[in-house]
């Protein structure tokens, strides 16, 4: 399986910070809490203004998502994140989050930077996570993947960071599924796969956040086949990839990405193959 691919189609459609920071500004905005106010002017304070450009600063100098349309812009998926420049995140992530003067207060309430811009630092930890995992580093994918999903269980129900909480323990849930499958562990892949697509197809939180994309449910549904399959069940892993053309080739994902859209459909094809031979081989096994 080409797990390069997949990690450039899932990781497409992941908002920049700062799409996030106006989603952010929106739903406090909308919101009736009290204490959304106060968060409100958190985010605009200067300590927390010169954190958020330099999230920016770094996002565009290592082209880390792309600018203007898909089609036409550079960018480097998590699989073309290197050493060099996961340390440079990690470096990041250690001073954003304990920045000097890293209570942002407002109206009496007080709110760690760290919840307050979740969101954006949980972006860059996915973004790290995936990294590592195709490196195979996988004991620092589950610690990042850890400390990502202990950072969104620990913040409290008024912040924005516990209302898209479900939308990122979906994307931790996928790549959790993916380095299981890479541990040669089919039922944790199969299992995880099948979280991450609930909670995707669960849609809870403010959707103008991180709307799930055709290409990551694909993810989920071909994950599941492939521990199906290492579970030596390809009839049902076989059922399952027949479903997927639908979401890995809708008109517009052939638009911006065609390309990748067709290496897709391709890869799937191939895994329906070898599910398909290993079905005749294993039916005169199953007869005698």
């Amino acid at each position: 399986p080409d797990e390069d691919l997949w990690d450039e189609a899932v990781a497409c459609r992941q908002p920049a910070v700062e799409h996030v920071l106006q989603a952010q500004h929106r739903w406090l905005q909308q919101s009736e809490d009290p204490k959304a106010e106060g968060e409100l002017r958190a985010l605009r304070d200067d300590v927390t203004s010169k954190v958020l450009q330099e999230m920016v600063n770094m996002e565009r100098h290592m082209q880390l998502r792309p600018r203007g349309t898909i089609a036409q812009s550079t960018w480097r998926p998590p699989c073309a994140v290197g050493i060099v420049a996961c340390a440079e995140i990690e470096a990041g992530l250690k001073s954003w989050e304990n920045p000097k003067g890293s209570e942002s207060r407002g109206d009496g309430h007080s709110l760690p930077r760290r919840l307050l811009l979740g969101p954006c630092l949980c972006l860059f930890r996915l973004i790290l996570a995936a990294s590592c995992l195709q490196r195979l580093e996988l004991s620092r994918t589950w610690k990042i993947l850890e400390d990502l999903e202990d950072a969104i269980n620990s913040a409290p129900s008024y912040c924005y960071l516990a209302a898209v909480g479900a939308s990122l323990h979906a994307r931790a849930t996928l790549l959790r599924a993916r380095a299981a499958w890479l541990c040669n562990d089919a039922q944790a892949s199969e299992a995880g796969a099948r979280d991450a697509l609930e909670l995707f197809q669960g849609r809870e939180g403010p959707r103008d956040f991180w709307p799930p994309h055709c290409w990551e449910l694909a993810a989920c549904r071909r994950l599941a086949a492939l521990g199906l399959c290492g579970a030596g069940r390809h009839s049902r892993a076989l059922g399952e990839l027949q479903e997927l053309p639908s979401l890995l080739a809708p008109d517009l994902t052939k638009t911006a990405r065609p390309k990748l859209a067709q290496s897709l459909a391709e890869e799937i094809c191939i895994l329906r193959l070898e599910c398909e031979i290993a079905i005749d081989v294993d039916r005169p096994c199953l007869e005698n």
